[in-house]
Parts: structure tokens; C-alpha cells; sequence
């Protein structure tokens, strides 16, 4: 069919009969298949005026036809309408009796609701291509479209119902934002796909699901669901309803379980727990996670906001975002407003989490339960993907594993954190992180949180989070030490008034750490030390006594009269004194390093990150040589003093001292297979 026969056939169905000039041009290039921008540059017509035209001419259209129309469908509603008329007039040739009553066909057979407009739509090519597999060729009856806030799922989920519209006999799409009990929403389905025809409606809602699956089971139906996590209850294990919104769970276990021929489509942040348990790759119910758009979406994205700027500024602020096209609209307007449009200034500014985008954000967060938080700020505070055993490890109190998998789970399925597998040539574990925007969130919202409880000496996350890990790699813990013990400080400077203020705070804080139960486990302790240490507090006469010292970076700070009686320090870093290193050698797997001195003192260090696990002291004067034995259990040394002593790797204890030289021993050798005498 051509544009022109086409137009013809709309002219006829038209009540006002033809279409004005610019309409017509429109219709006609919209037929063959040009964008607006091309139909305004052919036309000389302002590209606004050519779009608000369109959206004109559509809505007549779908007044005039019965069935919503758009510049994506007007081509197969059109077709469809022909053939109707065209089956019409040869009937009535055949002198075929026509019904007096109006035929189900020419009722609508699409209800979009209030689905958005997408006419400008951006990229998803691949997305699409996988959902209509399902829907089409692999027959799915569920689907969910997974997603954290802005990422486009129902713009999505509307173009998805736009191209499949002439698959099925019905369509109806539906917001769950204004959270309808299930059967208000299943009496509005039934009615549609029953032409209205309601007399018959079960009273009771297992009725009423049984009698939707009857219309699924008999007719081709295109079901979607937007905003399904709005029935969804927060503080609790993802997937779990709110009260009076349990019902939701037996629709989808049963559109996911029975046979029928249609489909479910629903778009949430959070999935469901049915869906998690029917999902399958090579089964009927499964779940597309929308990632951000690629680099040239995100381009087209900047480029109708308006912005400029090189390539590798748009690709930075695109990655911040991780190609979230709500998060890159609002950036981009808040560059336009307060950067004058410049993406590299408002980069160098620091930080991406603002206005809209916090929002965004904090509508997620306030969802978790306590412990999907505790496990949120600990990933913001590694900086890097981290493993669950280190995670485990970090949370106090412990958690058992099952139970920190499950949270992890959760997050996943919140669309709040990622995954970084490891390549084929490292052996690290997999492990869990944040996107960039995401993290910075966090980031910011546990100084806030944390400042807060200095100012009102309330500590609970100074308790349950380290602030900064001392034993973390250099970059990582430079890191933890700028972005967030350092912001804390100055945030708390400010917001107290100066060091003296803010170091009484932290003295109250201390005693009440010293009020505690003996038994008390928590990173209060080593907090208050960085952040004295950050504050350059002199610690003279200060008393830790008692304390489980967590996580204190102190190598440079000087501890000189501070009280440490009976306290216990773990995963911490000191300042490292020694003498003139005399011998450095390393086992035979390169794991252990052992280090001598003049002062005839003898450390082991693990070579991985550079902990001191031992140190051993005997000789009285300079030592000349260390070597570890075959299995790296004993350390053997030789000293100025004319003996040669045995060490325990693991407690750096003396188990033997060898006399009888009578002058320095300056170097040793073992056998490969060396036995000592007990």
C-alpha cells in the first residue's frame, strides 16, 4: 500500500473528511517511514510545530478508528481496518446476513492507559530483539522488566507493546502506580478482554483469577504492568507485598505456571519472589535486567538537551551515570543551569549525586531492610569489589553466610549493586560492587549520618562501620581517608565551630566506649583514633585502655604516654622502628619475609600486604643472616653474639639457642631436608 492509497482510505474514515496540507504531508512521510526532524527540514516548517501536528493527527486518528494511535502503529491499525472493511463489503455482496448487534472486531482491542509518549525513544535495539524472541517465537508468559529507577523501563515496556501490538488480538497496558487492590485491577482486565461483558464476574477473587485465565487461554493477549514494586513492601527482603497486595503473588504464579497463549509483562526496581522462583532460561517465565543505554543512546541523549563538549567529557559523564537516561537528562539540565552547558566543569566540580538524582536514589534506599543497608555502606566504604568472605568478615556482628548471600541476593535484585567477575587469568573471587552514582550516594549519606552522631555523641554506624580499613591496599585506603574521614572532619568543623569543639565530642564518644561492656566488639575504637589522627590531635595522656582497637591506621602517629593497657589491637598499622637492616630473606613459596637488624631484633612479615606477624628478640647485638627451614616453620639466625638461634615462624618464640662458636656467626646454610633436635 502506497502513502497516497494509504491517505485515501483515512480520508475516508475521517468525519471532517480531508486532512489539511500540513497533516497530509505528515501522514504521508510518517507512511514512509521519515523522522519528524527529516519532514521539518523537507518542509521548512519549525521541527516543533511538525511534531505537535503528529500528535494531532494520531489522536484524531484514534478517535476516529476506535483504538489508540501512534507514529509506530498507525501503519498495522490502518491495514487492520481495511481488511475489517473490506470482509464488510463482501458480506454484504454475498447478501451474507450481517448481525444488527456491533461486532466484537470493531470494539477496541488496545487500552494503553496513561502510557507515555514515546515517539522519541533512544536505543534498546538489543533489549527489544531478546523480549520479542520470548514473546514471539520461545511463547513466554511472564516476563519482568528489572531495573533500578530511570532506566527506561517503561518507555520500554511501551515500545515494546507498540511493535508487538499486531501479534496479539488484544493489548491492554496499565500502571500499578497508584497501588489498585488486584480486584479492581482484574475486574478492569476481565472487562476489557470480555468486550465488557462483566455479568458474569466471580465474586471471589480465585473466580475472578480462574476466569482471567479463561480469556488468556482464548484469546492472544498482551498484558503490561508498569511500576509493579509500588505493591511491593520496603524494609523487608525484596519481593515481599505490602499487606492487602499478597494477591498480587497468586496472579503471578498462576499467569507463570498454567498453560495459556498470552503473555505478562510487568517492569519493577524490585523482583518479585515468584519470579525468582519460576525463572528460567529455557523456561516460560523470565527476567530482562536493564543496564544503561550504550555510549551513542547517551550521546543523542546530551546532544537533544542541548549540551556540548568533547567526546571524552560526554563518555565520562555517561559512565558516571552508567548510561541511566533519567539520571544523564537531569545532569544534563543541571549543567545547563549552573555550568552554562560546560560538561568538563561540572566534572571537575566532584560529585554527581544532586537534586533529582538523590531523589531517585534515596526512594531505594529507604526501602532496604537494616541489614541490605549495613551491607550497602560497607560496600561505599571497600571503594572496589570486594568478596562476600571479606565482607562477612568486616559486618560485626558476624552474619552467617547464608544469611549475607540472601541480603546480596536482595541487592541484586533491587538493582543496587553489580557483580565484577574475575577474568580467566586472576584467581579472586567474584565480587560485589556499586555503580559509581550509587556509591557516591551512599558515600555522602554516611558521612551525613556519621557527622550527626558526633554532633549528637549517638554513635551507631561509628560503631558498625570502619570509616577507613588500615590494612587495605594503599590506593584504597588513600581513598577511604580523602573521601570520607577527611569529609567527616571538615563537615564536622564546620558544624561545630573548630578542633577544640569537635575533639570534645570525640572525647564524650570515647568515654562512652569506655562505659561499655568488657565484651563489647565494634569499630568505635579505631574510628575515633583516624579521626584524632585526621584532627592531628595530640594524644598525650589519652586513654584507650581496655579497647578493641579495630581498623587504626597509626604509623604516623606519634603514641608516645597513651594509655593502651590491655588493649587489643586488630587489623591495625604501626609506625615500623628498626636498626640498619643487616639480611632480608624470603621462604621458598615467597609468602614470608624475614628481616634482621643491628639492634638484633628479627621481624616476619607477610609479603602479600606487608602485616608484621612475629618478632622475634635474643640476640643482644647485631644479627648477620636469617633463612627460613624447608616447610617455613622454623627461622634459623646467626648474630654478632656468636650464637645461632632457632625460631617459631608462627609465635616468634626462641626454641633453641646454639653455642659453642667463638666469634661472629656471619652466614648460614641449611639442608634441603634440614631436622633440628627437640
Amino acid at each position: 500500500m502506497t502513502a497516497e492509497e494509504a491517505l485515501a482510505i483515512v480520508e475516508q474514515v475521517l468525519e471532517q473528511g480531508h486532512l489539511n496540507k500540513v497533516q497530509a504531508t505528515v501522514f504521508k512521510r510518517a507512511w514512509e517511514g521519515w523522522s519528524y526532524s527529516e519532514i521539518a527540514r523537507e518542509s521548512g516548517y519549525d521541527p516543533g510545530y511538525i511534531k505537535d501536528t503528529g500528535a494531532k493527527l494520531w489522536q484524531l486518528l484514534s478517535d476516529a478508528l476506535g483504538e489508540r494511535v501512534t507514529k509506530f502503529n498507525f501503519q498495522a491499525v490502518i491495514k487492520r481496518s481495511l481488511t475489517q472493511r473490506q470482509r464488510l463489503e463482501s458480506e454484504l455482496e454475498n447478501n451474507t446476513p450481517v448481525a444488527v448487534s456491533v461486532a466484537p472486531a470493531s470494539l477496541p482491542t488496545q487500552d494503553w492507559g496513561e502510557a507515555i509518549d514515546v515517539s522519541i525513544f533512544y536505543g534498546r535495539s538489543a533489549e527489544l530483539s531478546t523480549l520479542k524472541q520470548w514473546i514471539q517465537q520461545d511463547r513466554c508468559r511472564l516476563v519482568t522488566l528489572l531495573g533500578m529507577g530511570g532506566i527506561g523501563k517503561t518507555a520500554l515496556s511501551v515500545k515494546l507493546g507498540e511493535q508487538l501490538q499486531g501479534e496479539f488480538e488484544f493489548l491492554i497496558w496499565r500502571s500499578l502506580r497508584d497501588a489498585p487492590p488486584l480486584p479492581e485491577l482484574l475486574t478492569t482486565l476481565i472487562k476489557f478482554l470480555s468486550h465488557q461483558q462483566n455479568d458474569n464476574l466471580p465474586e471471589s477473587l480465585g473466580g475472578q483469577l480462574s476466569r482471567l485465565l479463561e480469556l488468556l487461554r482464548a484469546s492472544r493477549c498482551l498484558l503490561i504492568l508498569d511500576n509493579f514494586e509500588t505493591i511491593l513492601q520496603g524494609g523487608k527482603r525484596t519481593g515481599s507485598y505490602r499487606s492487602g497486595y499478597e494477591s498480587y503473588g497468586d496472579l503471578l504464579k498462576r499467569i507463570g505456571e498454567i498453560s495459556h497463549q498470552s503473555c505478562l509483562v510487568i517492569t519493577s526496581r524490585e523482583k518479585p519472589q515468584e519470579v525468582g522462583a519460576l525463572e528460567g532460561d529455557l523456561l516460560p517465565v523470565r527476567t530482562l535486567p536493564l543496564l544503561g543505554l550504550e555510549a551513542i543512546a547517551g550521546h543523542e541523549i546530551l546532544l537533544a538537551k542541548g549540551l556540548s563538549g568533547s567526546t571524552t567529557d560526554q563518555d565520562k559523564l555517561i559512565e558516571h551515570y552508567r548510561g541511566n537516561p533519567l539520571a544523564l537528562k537531569i545532569a544534563a539540565t543541571s549543567i545547563q543551569d549552573l555550568f552554562a552547558g560546560d560538561i568538563a566543569t561540572f566534572l571537575d566540580q566532584g560529585t554527581v549525586t544532586f537534586n533529582g538524582i538523590s531523589t531517585l536514589l534515596s526512594q531505594q534506599f529507604e526501602r532496604l531492610s537494616e541489614i541490605e543497608a549495613q551491607v550497602m555502606y560497607w560496600l561505599a566504604i571497600n571503594r572496589e569489589p570486594v568478596a562476600a568472605a571479606e565482607l562477612q568478615t568486616d559486618m560485626l556482628p558476624e552474619i552467617p553466610r547464608p544469611r549475607l548471600m540472601e541480603t546480596l541476593e536482595s541487592l541484586k535484585w533491587r538493582c543496587l549493586i553489580d557483580t565484577a567477575k574475575p577474568t580467566a587469568s586472576e584467581s579472586r573471587p567474584l565480587g560485589f560492587t556499586q555503580q559509581p552514582v550509587v556509591m557516591e550516594y551512599v558515600t555522602e549519606k554516611l558521612i551525613e549520618q556519621v557527622c550527626e552522631e558526633i554532633v549528637t555523641v549517638s554513635p551507631r554506624l561509628l560503631l558498625s562501620h570502619a570509616l577507613m580499613k588500615a590494612q587495605a591496599k594503599e590506593y584504597i585506603r588513600e581513598s577511604q581517608i580523602r573521601v570520607i574521614v577527611q569529609s567527616v572532619t571538615e563537615r564536622s568543623l564546620t558544624v561545630l565551630g573548630g578542633a577544640s569543639q569537635v575533639e570534645q565530642k570525640l572525647n564524650q564518644l570515647l568515654i562512652q566506649l569506655q562505659n561499655q561492656s568488657p565484651g563489647f566488639i565494634g569499630y568505635g575504637a579505631g574510628n575515633l583514633l583516624n579521626l584524632f589522627r585526621q584532627l592531628e590531635t595530640n594524644l598525650v595522656n589519652y586513654d584507650f585502655s581496655g579497647l578493641k582497637v579495630r581498623q587504626a591506621y597509626l604509623q604516623d602517629v606519634n603514641l608516645h604516654q597513651v594509655n593502651f593497657a590491655q588493649a587489643e589491637f586488630i587489623d591495625c598499622a604501626f609506625a615500623a622502628t628498626f636498626g640498619g637492616i643487616t639480611s632480608v630473606t624470603f621462604n621458598s613459596n615467597g609468602q614470608l619475609l624475614a628481616t634482621s637488624d643491628t639492634n638484633g631484633d628479627i621481624h616476619i612479615w607477610r609479603a602479600a600486604d606487608g602485616k608484621q606477624l612475629a618478632a622475634c628478640k635474643g640476640h643482644n647485638s647485631w644479627v648477620w643472616a636469617v633463612v627460613f627451614n624447608h616447610d617455613s616453620r622454623i627461622l634459623v639466625s646467626a648474630g654478632q653474639d656468636h650464637t645461632v638461634r632457632l625460631w617459631d615462624v608462627e609465635t616468634g618464640q626462641c626454641l633453641k639457642t646454639l653455642h659453642g662458636h667463638s666469634s661472629i656467626v656471619t652466614a648460614i646454610a641449611l639442608a634441603p631436608s634440614s631436622s633440628f633436635p627437640d
